[in-house]
């Protein structure tokens, strides 16, 4: 059991260095990707991620992770089998 806790942590760690790659990943499985930085009115900081639609008859959805999670969480498990 403890073995693939830690098996997992050393994924989602590497996972969190490559973090700036994430409009790369989303780029490489065939959707367009932006990435936008806002700063809110108490300087913090946010890097917010979009993937326009390339059908405009599709409806909108966004997307919020939960804490301690990234939007590589969205993207894991690869395009045939994510939201």
């Amino acid at each position: 059991m403890w073995s693939i806790t830690i098996i997992h942590i050393l994924i989602y760690f590497n996972l969190i260095l490559a973090q700036d790659d994430i409009t790369k990943i989303i780029e490489n499985s065939g959707y367009p990707a932006e990435l936008h930085t806002v700063v809110t009115d108490d300087d913090y900081i946010l890097s917010v991620h979009r993937i326009p639609l390339r059908e405009p008859t599709r409806k909108i959805a966004l997307l919020m992770h939960g804490l301690h999670c990234t939007a590589f969480e969205f993207l894991v498990t690869g395009r045939s089998s994510s939201l």
